[in-house]
């Protein structure tokens, strides 16, 4: 509860959760917000536990004076509910130990208001949510402090799919926190593919600028599409926020270059904010670019950042709330390889996102275990699972109309790809796994047309080519043509196709 005298000025904001002193009568106890201060004993609440329906106030000016007016606002925890409903949980977590307290919600956070409360011990009231920066095993998450006038500052506190991390200091290794979490918007299932997916064709300005896709993305991926220019394939997503970007088709470490007016400036609720093509090449003057965005949704897509323990058999947990049927796996802070998962090949082998190679067996990725609608097995191999590393995932799966993972045989010959739409495919990635081949992407916004089409490639830096028809529009899905390398007879291949 956070109340406050709305008439008269000089009144400190009177808080109660249900975590001070422990959960021992935290109803003889308050803290304030607008104050650092220590957990103290106080009458506010009329030494009596609020109810289902109410709450007692006591006599104090702060709260019950004569005449006075007074808004208080009321969050509740649904934590005894099933887990698919909660919304909203108040708790506490300790250091105690001097261990980063990892705090399991089972759903992930979109906000969260965090206070030391303990007699004697001052601390910060921070605020943390997911449209400013609260990112995934990064240092830089930005704060608020309810207390102070202090403009947003930098914490190690991190989001996981399942709560949230304090990476923090641990000198104190007693102390003890209070939060209130509310929960990410839960995913739902998708009914058109123009709800998550869209893809945005244009030219560097070097100067702040804005792109609008009329969804907040999760998901960008940046590619140079001049005629005759190479180009890297450049990554980034709001769980990692700016500026961690990630290249498809290299073995590098994510890049942490820039300050705030560079490059991807932020995540929107319509799209990004772009600012000076310092580094990257998404904004640089004069580059023509192609820029994909996926938002995360139940069973389309999903994004999981985790830190790697080198043990075999550990599980990721995931929202996907469905089997991953493609995953795109990478090491964030050491040069390592893209691992990547797909259905045909299964679990017991794997390919690279950074490379051409057809698909290996492997027990060191996947563990030979095939992934569940909740969760990711993971082998005890470097580049999935290397110990005490930052590791992120993103994965894919058929919505019906949606989206469509699936594999055919080339056959050198015209073949319909039936996905299941009814208005085409507008974004195609295909892979051959029974021997090399890269992976090509066609999209609608630079053509899937009856004659030749422009393709790029996330596995290399190679120039975009358009000189041979690879690929025909048609309603249920996409036509694989007679010419190019989609349709070998013979291979196989794995796609992801969104509607």
């Amino acid at each position: 509860i956070l109340a406050k005298c709305t008439s008269t000025g000089g009144l400190d904001w009177v808080v109660y959760h249900k975590g001070n002193n422990g959960g021992t009568n935290p109803e003889d106890y308050h803290l304030n917000l607008n104050l650092n201060n220590a957990l103290s004993t106080s009458a506010y609440w009329s030494d009596t536990a609020p109810t289902s329906s109410s709450f007692t106030i006591g006599a104090s000016s702060r709260i019950n004076g004569d005449t006075k007016t007074y808004v208080a606002y009321v969050f509740a925890d649904n934590s005894t509910e099933a887990t698919k409903k909660q919304m909203i949980r108040c708790g506490t977590f300790s250091k105690a130990g001097g261990v980063n307290p990892i705090v399991d919600l089972g759903w992930e956070p979109q906000w969260l208001l965090v206070k030391r409360a303990e007699s004697g011990q001052t601390g910060d009231w921070d605020i943390f949510d997911s449209s400013r920066r609260f990112l995934s095993g990064s240092s830089g998450t930005k704060t608020l402090k309810a207390e102070t006038d202090n403009a947003e500052e930098t914490y190690n506190f991190n989001v996981t799919s399942t709560g949230f991390e304090d990476t923090g200091s641990t000198g104190d290794t007693t102390a003890t926190y209070i939060y209130c979490a509310i929960r990410a918007p839960m995913m739902k299932e998708p009914t058109a593919g123009t709800d998550v997916y869209n893809a945005v064709e244009r030219t560097g300005t070097n100067s702040a600028a804005t792109v609008v896709v009329n969804f907040a993305p999760d998901l960008v991926i940046n590619r140079r599409n001049d005629d005759g220019e190479n180009g890297d394939a450049e990554t980034w997503d709001r769980l990692r926020g700016r500026p961690a970007m990630i290249s498809t088709n290299s073995v590098s470490a994510e890049t942490l270059y820039g300050n705030a007016n560079q490059d991807l400036v932020s995540f929107n609720s319509t799209g990004i904010s772009l600012g000076l093509g310092t580094y990257a090449q998404i904004n640089y003057l004069n580059r023509q670019n192609i820029i994909w965005f996926f938002k995360r949704a139940k069973g389309f897509f999903d994004i999981v950042c985790y830190t790697g323990n080198a043990t075999a058999g550990r599980t990721v947990s995931h929202n996907l709330g469905a089997k991953p049927q493609l995953i795109l796996a990478k090491t964030r802070d050491a040069a390592n390889y893209w691992i990547t998962y797909d259905e045909t090949s299964g679990a017991t082998k794997r390919m690279r996102l950074d490379d051409g190679g057809g698909s290996i067996a492997s027990i060191d990725h996947w563990n030979n275990t095939e992934p569940t609608s909740s969760v990711i097995t993971l082998g005890d191999g470097n580049y999935t699972n290397r110990n005490s590393t930052k590791q992120i995932m993103y994965m894919f799966a058929s919505v019906e109309g949606v989206s469509k993972v699936g594999t055919y045989t080339g056959t050198g010959a015209q073949q319909t790809i039936d996905c299941g739409f009814s208005n085409g495919a507008r974004f195609v990635l295909t892979k051959c796994t029974s021997q090399s081949g890269e992976w090509m992407v066609h999209d609608t916004t630079r053509g899937i047309v009856s004659g030749n089409d422009k393709r790029l490639t996330w596995s290399t830096t190679n120039p975009q080519v358009g000189s041979s028809d690879e690929i025909d529009p048609h309603s249920s899905g996409f036509i694989l043509d007679t010419q190019g390398d989609m349709n070998l007879s013979g291979r196989t291949y794995i796609f992801l196709a969104i509607a």
